[in-house]
């Protein structure tokens, strides 16, 4: 039921809007029109300041514009203008040993069909998680796409500042994904925050632990220093155990290279070691 108390404090315009789109509940550029008594053309030049408007009918529309609290339509808009807009996504391939990234490209995949009708098309840039050269040799091939805009895995610290580099030089803005770079002028970010989950990591660890117990940390990387969320998820881990001296725990780190090299070689080792 429409209660007609609650537009008390607005123009009668704002009422009738408000009786016309209560199912909708959304102000659009033809209503406001409506209550203005102009065209959806001469709405569309206040809007945008452009075109010759009389001052005491774009304060008429300004007026109704505040009080009706209107949002312009992003999508609307781009689909009313007939423009193509091109996102890229740089992100790792699927591989045998790990189905972390499968995710991720079924969520992209679903949402580039949900607003491919808005005129948006997008491209897939997979590359190789343990290889620097893939990551660098896709992303220059993704800027032969000129996207309008791009979703970024940063895997590789000094090859991401330089597509970033590229994106900013040509105005593209961009989004990172379950890495983040802070301070970078980016859009956006998708994904955790990787020293807190390191430290979260760590307490529910120290749940099952006696006092005095011996922790092994095993990165799996080609090139550690380059990802930082790895680097930031160990830092929290120590971190927490940093904090709480009264466990007595001793913390080990092992580098496993992943390029042809099982992890049954770091490990003997580094028992080896210990047992001598």
């Amino acid at each position: 039921m429409y209660v007609h108390e609650i537009t008390i404090n607005f123009s009668k315009e704002i009422l009738n809007c408000r009786i016309i789109n209560r199912k909708s509940n959304k102000i659009r550029i033809v209503d406001i029109a409506r209550m203005a008594g102009v065209s959806a053309g001469t709405i569309d030049r206040v809007i945008h300041n452009r075109g010759e408007v009389a001052d005491i009918t774009r304060k008429r529309v300004m007026r109704i514009i505040r009080e009706s609290h209107y949002v312009p339509d992003i999508l609307a808009r781009t689909l009313a203008s007939r423009k193509i807009l091109r996102f890229a996504v740089l992100i790792p391939e699927e591989n045998s040993d790990s189905s972390f990234w499968s995710k991720p490209l079924l969520g992209v995949n679903n949402a580039l069909n949900e607003i491919s009708h808005y005129g948006i098309t997008g491209k897939m840039f997979l590359f190789d998680q343990f290889s620097r050269f893939s990551f660098q040799q896709q992303a220059e091939i993704m800027m032969q796409y000129e996207p309008d805009a791009v979703l970024i895995a940063p895997l590789y610290y000094e090859e991401t500042l330089s597509l970033i580099e590229k994106c900013r030089n040509k105005k593209i803005p961009y989004i990172f994904i379950n890495s983040n770079l802070k301070d970078y002028n980016k859009l956006g970010f998708v994904g955790q925050d990787s020293r807190q989950s390191g430290y979260l990591a760590a307490r529910l660890m120290s749940y099952s632990i006696k006092p005095d117990s011996k922790l092994l940390i095993i990165n799996i990387s080609s090139a550690l220093e380059s990802h930082k969320h790895i680097l930031n998820r160990q830092t929290g881990f120590e971190s927490f155990f940093r904090e709480n001296p009264g466990l007595n725990v001793d913390l080990f780190t092992i580098l496993k290279i992943w390029i042809r090299i099982p992890l049954t070689i770091p490990l003997g080792k580094f028992f080896r070691d210990r047992l001598e």
